[in-house]
């Protein structure tokens, strides 16, 4: 039958139910074109969403790695610093060490020849003691002498 047979069997119709199938029949199709076109709108904003989720996620994957690697290079150039200040530290202590050594070797030469000092001091008061040792002697042996007499005095 066709749709020429369609049409002609409508005709054949009373003229009420002829109108109420017509539009039955364009409500219908308006109706499953609307739910058509919102079936494919809503398959639209699903993949507008998935495509925003997933370009979403690429750039957090991206923030997410740029910061992984900004905090690589920060603890990067941390252990760099710490090593720059370890050897700067080692290398001071070593000229510390070095200027102590220095100056307990010049105070080393200085106590001895202080000491050497003192030792010549201490040689020249006994050489000066036994000078007036010697001369203590000679005056005790004059006086004794005198008081014996065998010294004339010129006179007292």
């Amino acid at each position: 039958m066709g749709m020429y047979g369609v049409l002609m069997s409508i005709e054949t119709l009373p003229p009420s139910w002829a109108d109420s199938i017509v539009d039955k029949g364009i409500t219908a199709i308006l109706l499953i074109i609307f739910v058509g076109y919102f079936l494919r709108r809503s398959r639209n904003d699903d993949n507008k969403v998935k495509e925003a989720y997933e370009t979403s996620q690429k750039n957090m994957e991206e923030q997410n790695k740029a910061v992984r690697e900004r905090e690589d290079y920060l603890l990067a150039e941390s252990a760099k610093r710490e090593e720059i200040i370890r050897t700067e530290a080692e290398r001071r202590e070593k000229l510390i060490r070095a200027e102590a050594e220095k100056r307990e070797s010049i105070l080393m030469a200085s106590q001895d020849r202080m000491l050497d000092t003192l030792d010549n001091i201490a040689a020249s008061l006994n050489n000066v003691e036994r000078s007036v040792a010697k001369q203590d002697q000679r005056l005790d042996a004059i006086e004794q002498e005198i008081r014996n007499g065998s010294i004339k005095g010129s006179g007292s």
